[in-house]
Formats: structure tokens, sequence, C-alpha cells
């Protein structure tokens, strides 16, 4: 998909993009997200390491906790339908070191940050930038990069393009009932995807709506999802495209 979208856009540019989802109502909004990787770079020499040398593990050590204190160095406006959620940032996996007696000069950590749907991606590097310069501030011996791995962000007022009067959206309100038992409303979601910002870019309308079945353990040992919703969720996307194709 990135690569189609950057090099072939008109083979999927559209009038809509149709996420899927379960809850049998519109998802007005979601947080967004951004990932980054934090390399921290020091020096490898057989231990022990006494300055001027550098270990990188520990050098990590230091800015992690740091980082996931968002209170500490990251601001934001609160959103209304988000009135009881605030940033978050995760590590999600570490790399670093060689064997046991190697100083290591590299320490990775990756970093999963969920947002609030009124941020923008140069707020948050700027403030994460201005974060590490006060790090090394207090220690002059960090050398750390930031690689930002991808973004999730979709700008505030786009969420507010997709009405009532979308003709897909009153296809689906006509359909949908048979599958779900009731009309579709508006909900928010608190998860940390926002879908592909860059088909917003394209200039499609991106519509949150599905009827598939419940699941359990997302991301977690033993991630499922019921074979009916899969199914259900199927017919559903087949009739909606014949009606509202015709």
């Amino acid at each position: 998909m990135p690569w189609v979208l950057k090099n072939r856009p008109e083979l999927i540019k559209a009038d809509y993009y149709l996420e899927g989802g379960s809850g049998g109502d519109f998802t007005r909004m979601q947080a967004g997200h951004v990932w980054f990787k934090l390399v921290v770079n020091g020096t490898q020499t057989h231990p022990p390491c006494h300055a001027p040398c550098v270990n990188a593990v520990e050098k990590l050590l230091k800015v992690l906790p740091a980082v996931v204190k968002v209170d500490d160095w990251l601001t934001w406006k609160s959103e209304p339908t988000f009135v009881n959620r605030k940033p978050s940032a995760d590590v999600t996996k570490i790399v670093a070191g060689y064997d046991v007696n190697i100083v290591p000069d590299r320490a990775e950590a990756d970093i999963d940050m969920r947002l609030i749907p009124t941020m923008t991606q140069k707020q948050i590097e700027a403030e994460l930038m201005a974060l590490l310069a006060r790090l090394k501030k207090e220690d002059p011996a960090l050398d750390v990069d930031v690689q930002w791995t991808w973004k999730s962000i979709i700008p505030y007022e786009s969420w507010f393009t997709v009405t009532d009067d979308d003709p897909l959206v009153k296809t689906i309100r006509e359909i949908a009932p048979a599958y779900t038992g009731k009309v579709p409303g508006w909900s928010k979601s608190l998860g940390g995807g926002a879908g592909r910002p860059d088909l917003w870019e394209l200039g499609s309308k991106v519509v949150y709506f599905g009827v598939g079945g419940a699941g359990a353990n997302a991301h977690g040992i033993d991630e499922w999802v019921g074979v009916d919703g899969l199914a259900r969720a199927a017919r559903f996307r087949a009739e909606l495209a014949a009606r509202f194709l015709q």
C-alpha cells in the first residue's frame, strides 16, 4: 500500500475508503499514534568502561524513563470525546550488545506513542527533541538519534468531513440493521490507530464501520476473532458494494 500510494496513487484514488471495525457504529475519530526509534551511540571496547568510554546501554537506560513520563515533557489540548485519555509512550523493543565481554557502541529502543486527536507530528517532534536536548545538557556524553518509523495522525478537522449526509453513510445505515440489529450511530474510539493518513491526503473520506464478531486478546497470546463474525463481515461488505455501486 505505501508503495502504491507513493508511485501509483491513481490506482486507488476513490471517494471513500471503508475501514473495518466490529462495534456496529461509525467511529467519529481515533486517537492516532506514532512510532519512533531511539538510537544511542557509545564506544565498543573491552570492559571495564571508564570515561571517556561510553556504554550505549547505560545511556539508553537513562533516556527511556524520561521518554515514557510524557507528563513531564509533552503538552496537549484535551478533546471532548477523549476527556479521560492522555498520551502515552511505551517501550516495545530493545536491541543492544554483541557479547558479554564487549561494551556496546549502539543501543536501540522502539517507542509506540498513543496520542490525542488534537496533536500533530510537528509538535511531538519538537517537544521530543527539546527533551533530548535537556538530557544532553545534563549528560554531555549522551549521543542519541531519533528515527521516525511510522505516523498515523489524521488532522483533527478531517474527522468532521464525514457526515450523516454522505451517500456511503446513508447506504450503510440502510443495510446494517439486518446484520447488527440497530441503525448505526456515531461513537468515539479510544484506539490509537487512525487508519492511513496517506489515504486521507489523496482526498478520500475514510469511513470507519464494521459488523465483525467479537474477539479478544489483541496482540496478546491467543488473539482471536470468531469465524462467524468474519463471514458476517464478508457478507455485509459484498451487499454494501452491490447496493452502493449499482
